[in-house]
């Protein structure tokens, strides 16, 4: 099970690295359109500009699962039998 969590927590790395870029992506485009930095409000409220709500959606597709995870990668290397 162990393993099962390495893999996990490896693969919620790599994605942590391309929510790196979709995130500088969108912040740059969201500042470009709206003169400002998105507030916590930017994960469940659609933006207005289809760029911009594009590149909201590719950061969510990053960042869900790299967090959840990160969680159960935790988890298992936690509290699973070696």
């Amino acid at each position: 099970m162990q393993s099962i969590g390495w893999v996990l927590f490896g693969t919620a790395m790599v994605l942590v690295v391309l929510h790196r870029d979709a995130a500088k992506r969108y912040l740059a485009a969201y500042e470009r359109v709206h003169r400002g930095r998105p507030g916590a409000e930017w994960l469940v409220r659609r933006d207005p500009d289809p760029d911009v709500e594009r590149l909201r959606l590719r950061r969510l597709l990053v960042v869900i699962p790299a967090s959840v995870f990160v969680m159960a990668g935790v988890a298992l290397l936690a509290y699973a039998p070696r």
